[in-house]
């Protein structure tokens, strides 16, 4: 299998899940995901939009992600890729959250 980090931006919605399945390393499901974001936000004292809004921020993180790795020249880390996600977690809740980091 080629190195997704290397290879061209992905061209359609399943190559992008291809890419998705190779940098989550694991079988983590959306839910857990979700989890995961309420957590981050309970972390750092910031307000819980409704189930179906993180959801939708979770999507939207790890599609960012995983679009923003496929292009990298490098693999990235467990800790590169959930930075990337918690950043974007919080700037969806809180713009400008630079006050927050």
């Amino acid at each position: 299998m080629e190195n997704p980090s290397t290879n061209h931006l992905p061209a359609s919605a399943a190559e992008c899940e291809s890419i998705a399945s190779v940098r989550t390393r694991g079988p983590h499901s959306l839910a857990a995901h979700v989890r995961n974001g309420f957590k981050i936000l309970t972390e750092y004292d910031l307000p819980h939009p409704d189930a179906n809004t993180m959801k939708h921020v979770v999507e939207a993180s790890l599609a960012a992600r995983h679009l923003f790795f496929a292009t990298s020249l490098y693999e990235p880390s467990d800790l590169d890729l959930f930075g990337v996600f918690q950043d974007f977690v919080l700037r969806c809740v809180k713009p400008l959250a630079s006050d927050v980091l």
